[in-house]
């Protein structure tokens, strides 16, 4: 017979992961050199620190570092948003950035992000400079990607960046199957 299907934003089936840490983030040390083509006089270099939540079990992640390693690397891929020449980033651990990438529990991510639809999301929040994502969706996925884990990853970090780079309008999926916009 016919299976379900289940609601687009729902999570998939997979490991169990913190629902709640401490609503506080400590930033993993590290930095990189610039990434993105050079626009003399037009780019826009855009800085960012690397954060985890305080009490996220990091342990079946590989750690910090591994989070960071894979935020680190899908902006500086070409096909991230350096392959706009005008954009550029780099990762810092002191000063102030442009913005904070941050790994953060479901329960922090709905204060942070709001709950009004009630599943599992991630978010940029303006306010706190900080692009939002979630857990429980790093560790799992969503049921509508197809691809696996690692694209998923890359493509909520690249989604969420676009807004806080400056674009705030989604880009409707041009269809069953075709490529995320």
């Amino acid at each position: 017979g016919q299976g379900t299907v289940p609601p687009a934003g729902m999570l998939l089936e997979g490991s169990a992961s913190t629902e709640k840490g401490q609503g506080i983030w400590h930033v993993v040390p590290g930095a990189t050199p610039r990434v993105g083509k050079k626009d003399e006089g037009n780019q826009q270099v855009f800085t960012y620190r690397i954060a985890v939540e305080d009490g996220v079990d990091m342990s079946a992640l590989g750690g910090d570092q591994a989070f960071a390693a894979m935020v680190d690397k899908t902006l500086a891929d070409p096909r991230s948003w350096i392959h706009d020449p005008a954009v550029a980033f780099q990762r810092i651990d002191k000063g102030t950035p442009s913005f904070t990438i941050s790994l953060t529990s479901p329960m922090t991510v709905r204060q942070a992000c709001g709950y009004t639809i009630q599943l599992e999301s991630s978010c940029y929040n303006g306010e706190l400079g900080r692009v939002v994502l979630n857990l429980a969706r790093w560790v799992r996925g969503a049921t509508p990607f197809e691809g696996d884990l690692g694209n998923y990853r890359q493509y909520v970090i690249n989604h969420e960046l676009g807004h806080a780079i400056g674009y705030a309008a989604h880009q409707p999926c041009g269809g069953q199957g075709k490529l995320a916009p």
